[in-house]
């Protein structure tokens, strides 16, 4: 009896398991399972491939058409994703100068000194009357650029360029330890940024290769933006702290007011407080020395100068103090430079620029920096004339 048992129980077991294979088998088929009124088809593989490139099509069409400038004109501005519109807007303008000239032979580095200071239009006009070439010369100078978000962003873009000069401007004031934080942040962990240190990810790669990916980004950006009112402010702000730029990305001084220092009676503390509060708790931080000498070591590829950007001779009647820590800061840079063997160009021992020619105690209007973009090209001119740089109209 018991033998009999078993043997129905190992019946049952053998019947159970042929109707699950059936199942099985079933579910693994072409054919269609069937839920009530949902259908679930397996999709064969042809279909697979067809909607593959179905979307890569897609994908590809968008990618030419962001190329257009009637499309791209109405689409988001194209980002890298740093959430700083002037540095988005200035890899947009030197692209566009880089196609256009079909070369870019020198680039212009630094904070907002530079960005206001340093006119490459008059500097390249200077240059050209003291050898007889002209260059392309972009301004790259960026609000809150400091030495450690400078030093990768400067290799990007001799990367992608390759300029034939680089100058970098800088000055004590920028090798403070709470300078540029923001700015620095964001481009240290960028993906665009660490992808041309070397550090493949597919956001870098997308970033340097798709218009069509940039403009996704700004349309995040801009997605952010909780309203058309806070646009416009930012429009605003933009143009009154001098965010509009010339072709060559000067800022462009016919659309930003920037009066004179000889205009205003008496002291300005508004405009000036705040760099003097800063200069009074001032502390050289060794990461922005050690990122001026990444720098600076780039001349191993292409060559560098080191320009000094001027504050207003004011600023030491303001904090008499401040002479002994000037002084020790240049220094250093002089080091660096020397260790490297990079021109440097001392521009504050000769008072170019006169009350006239400050919008502040540390960046010029229209007329300062003219006179001081014209002197700079005179430098530059008599530097390869004197051996001590190579002509970048000339090299190969």
């Amino acid at each position: 009896m018991q033998v009999n048992l078993k043997k129905d129980v190992r019946k049952r077991k053998t019947v159970e398991n042929k109707a699950r294979n059936k199942q099985n088998n079933q579910f693994m088929s072409l054919g269609p399972i069937k839920f009530g009124t949902l259908q679930i088809r397996r999709l064969p593989v042809g279909t697979l491939l067809l909607a593959l490139l179905l979307g890569a099509g897609i994908l590809l069409a968008c990618e030419v058409a962001s190329r257009f400038d009637a499309v791209s004109a109405e689409l988001p501005p194209p980002s890298v994703g740093c959430g700083h519109q002037q540095l988005d807007t200035k890899l947009e303008q030197l692209e566009l100068l880089a196609k256009t000239k079909g070369r870019v032979d020198c680039l212009i580095f630094g904070n907002s000194m530079v960005f206001r200071d340093i006119d490459p239009a008059v500097m390249v006009s200077a240059y050209r009357q003291q050898t007889g070439n002209s260059i392309v010369c972009y301004n790259f100078g960026l609000m809150g650029l400091s030495e450690p978000a400078a030093a990768p962003l400067a290799r990007a873009l001799v990367n992608k360029y390759r300029p034939r000069l680089l100058i970098f401007g800088s000055s004590p004031g920028s090798m403070d330890e709470d300078v540029g934080k923001f700015l620095t942040k964001r481009i240290l962990a960028n993906p665009w940024i660490l992808y041309h240190q070397g550090e493949f990810s597919l956001d870098g790669w997308l970033i340097e290769h798709s218009r069509a990916y940039r403009h996704y980004i700004g349309h995040r950006y801009l997605s952010r933006q909780r309203s058309e009112v806070r646009l416009k402010k930012i429009a605003g702000q933009r143009k009154r702290i001098g965010l509009v730029s010339t072709e060559f990305g000067y800022a462009d001084t016919d659309i930003i007011r920037m009066e004179s220092m000889a205009d205003l009676e008496g002291d300005d503390p508004l405009r000036d407080g705040l760099l003097l509060r800063k200069l009074k708790k001032y502390r050289i931080d060794a990461a922005h020395l050690d990122a001026l000498e990444q720098i600076l070591a780039l001349d191993r590829r292409i060559p560098v100068l080191m320009l000094e950007m001027p504050y207003h001779p004011r600023l030491m009647e303001y904090l008499p103090d401040a002479q002994p820590i000037y002084d020790d800061v240049i220094g250093k840079i002089d080091t660096l430079a020397r260790r490297h063997q990079v021109l440097f160009l001392r521009s504050q021992p000769l008072r170019l620029v006169s009350d006239e020619g400050w919008f502040d105690l540390n960046h010029m209007n229209g007329t300062g920096a003219r006179i001081f973009s014209r002197w700079l090209g005179e430098q530059l001119g008599q530097a390869v004339r004197d051996g001590k740089l190579k002509d970048p109209a000339l090299q190969e």
